[in-house]
């Protein structure tokens, strides 16, 4: 027997969300044959199989937390004709108690299946808990059906969506079913489960403090506009036909940064040192379909205008995409965000949360028309809300406010930035 157990899949990532199973009970599989797909850190990572060998347990269901070291498939790697299936098992019950587990070990342990379909399912119907995999249980509460006593027709008698969909079709009616108010429980799972553990984290462990203020944006725009049409009368496939607001924003960001370096910064937890960095590794803040994401632009500094814009263009595709590695996720030194395109309304602050273990945070607003008083003379004006969130025990209000000067300055005389 071969125990395949779950690897560190991402530079020190203790567990993982299993997404789906590529292979079958009873199937015969060949070495670096992927078997499952797990999120991680925000990421969907492949596994392949470090072994050939005949599927003989697959002891966990899409929707599990496994821990590093937990066996995640048993494989007959013997010379003989593949055993009979066995059938997939329910959710380990009590789980949570390591001692049922096993701690982690080398992969290449070879000794009988410690999770096996009939255990897992005796654990769970010892404990009266009906066995069922997380996405039937979802449905049960969506349809309001419960699953105790209800006979499941799956192997072990494992309850199947069908079963729950044939209960709901004979048991919930608007005359049978008194009115209760609708409840669909969201478990916090892959990216949005990584997002509450980090947040959490930050929340938690910074003195945070936000500043807000306003840029014009006139001369940005206007910049923006002068390189798509330099890039039109050109007729070539220029990346100025592409450079956008944000770019031309963060490609000012980048430039304060260097000028103020305590904004380019992580905390050491171990030591509380502030690490100045002195190349800038730019997070852009991107919210895809399975939640925000934080992909790196490493080197920003030294990246041209287009360059820059290109960057963010390809980070914000594949991360909505579902497609970053885990790589891009880590390493940031500053990190910034904006809403301009996902609102449809005036919002005027922000606190953004810090990106651990990132000392500051910049969020950006859509830019908007507003009358501004200029020389005693009220005028029309572009601007775009700001808030600079900065961890006050490493950031004095005197370094915000140099670093807002810097920045505000920049954006407002953008081309600057080409030089």
């Amino acid at each position: 027997m071969f125990e395949f157990r779950l690897p560190d899949v991402g530079e020190g990532i203790h567990e993982a969300e299993l997404v789906e199973w590529t292979v079958e009970v009873g199937a015969k599989i060949d070495e670096g044959t992927p078997v499952a797909v797990v999120n991680t850190d925000k990421v969907s990572v492949e596994l392949p199989s470090p072994a050939a060998g005949v599927v003989i347990s697959l002891p966990w269901d899409p929707g599990d937390i496994l821990n590093v070291g937990d066996v995640l498939m048993v494989l007959d790697d013997e010379e003989v004709a593949p055993v009979a299936p066995v059938a997939p098992v329910a959710p380990v019950a009590d789980r949570a108690q390591p001692a049922e587990r096993g701690g982690p070990a080398d992969q290449g342990t070879r000794s009988t299946p410690e999770i096996t379909a009939s255990a897992s399912t005796a654990r769970a119907s010892a404990l009266g808990r009906p066995v069922a995999a997380p996405s039937t249980r979802k449905l049960a509460a969506e349809l309001r059906v419960s699953l105790e006593g209800l006979r499941g027709s799956g192997p072990g008698g494992r309850i199947l969506r069908s079963d729950v969909r044939a209960a709901a079709g004979h048991t919930v009616t608007p005359e049978s079913v008194e009115r209760v108010d609708e409840v669909v429980r969201e478990p916090l799972t892959g990216v949005r489960r990584a997002m509450f553990r980090h947040m959490t984290e930050s929340s938690d462990a910074l003195a945070t403090t936000t500043s807000t203020f306003t840029v014009r944006m006139e001369l940005v725009e206007e910049l923006a506009s002068e390189l798509r049409s330099e890039a039109s009368r050109t007729s070539t496939e220029s990346t100025g036909s592409k450079v956008g607001v944000l770019a031309i924003a963060g490609a000012c960001v980048v430039r304060a940064l260097t000028w103020n370096p305590r904004f380019n910064a992580t905390a050491d937890p171990e030591t509380n040192d502030l690490c100045l960095h002195r190349s800038v590794h730019l997070g852009v803040a991107v919210a895809s379909p399975l939640g925000l994401v934080v992909p790196v632009l490493r080197d920003a500094h030294d990246m041209r205008l287009g360059e820059l814009s290109d960057g963010i263009t390809q980070v914000a595709t594949r991360a909505r995409e579902g497609a970053l590695s885990a790589a891009e996720l880590r390493g940031g030194t500053f990190t910034v965000s904006s809403t301009g395109g996902l609102e449809r309304t005036r919002v005027i602050s922000t606190q953004p949360i810090i990106n651990l273990p990132q000392v500051a945070i910049l969020w950006m607003s859509r830019i908007r028309d507003e009358a501004v008083v200029d020389q005693g003379v009220v005028r029309p004006a572009r601007l775009m809300s700001c808030s600079l969130s900065f961890d006050h025990r490493y950031i004095d209000g005197a370094d915000a406010t140099a670093f807002i000067n810097d920045l505000a300055s920049l954006i407002e005389h953008p081309f600057r930035v080409l030089l």
